[in-house]
């Protein structure tokens, strides 16, 4: 299993698709906690909870999210890379479909599709999961906070340590980024 990884991050640095799958990913985990914050917040919050039906909301949510993320990336990255393709066959005079590079830059739009995909749904999972396992919905609310609260912090702190930067301030920078969003929904919804 190791060798079929090694290959897949071999084709991304082939391709140079890395920088573009870390871009996505980040807009893909901010897209997907502060959606799945919203809907969670918003029916954690009412006066009859239904954890199944949260979950349920959520899942749903984050399944149209990941489908539109997945699909939007694959086709983006796919369409920037058969601009580059182009460019290079004509500075070259030859087509370059059978090349490595062709393959590799397939390889990349995939993986950047598939975890566009999937992060919405695993993410969704992630925050629901204390509304079905803990009775008390106020505590699993906030447990869900806490954890939303991690991944951001821990989205700010990966790209800090890849762009040299403060990581403390880049992680409390996301973090505070999604506290902010769990008080403006809370806030609305009390309107309500």
């Amino acid at each position: 299993m190791s060798s079929f990884f090694k290959r897949i991050r071999y084709q991304l640095k082939i391709a140079r698709a890395r920088p573009s799958l870390r871009r996505f990913l980040m807009n893909t985990v901010f897209d997907s906690v502060l959606t799945c914050m919203g809907i969670i917040i918003g029916a954690a919050t009412a006066s009859t909870v239904n954890p199944t039906l949260i979950f349920g909301t959520t899942l749903t949510g984050a399944l149209a999210l990941g489908i539109s993320s997945g699909v939007s990336t694959y086709e983006a990255e796919g369409a920037e890379k058969e601009i580059e393709l182009k460019k290079l066959e004509r500075s070259m005079l030859r087509q370059l479909q059978d090349s490595v590079q062709y393959k590799a830059s397939k390889v990349g739009q995939i993986v950047i599709g598939i975890t566009n995909f999937s992060t919405p749904i695993l993410i969704a999972i992630a925050l629901t999961l204390p509304l079905l396992i803990i009775s008390d919905s106020i505590v699993a609310l906030y447990i869900t906070v806490g954890i939303a609260t991690a991944v951001l912090f821990g989205m700010g702190t990966y790209f800090a340590k890849i762009s040299k930067t403060s990581i403390i301030k880049r992680g409390i920078r996301t973090a505070v980024i999604g506290i902010g969003t769990f008080i403006l929904c809370y806030f609305i919804n009390t309107l309500f």
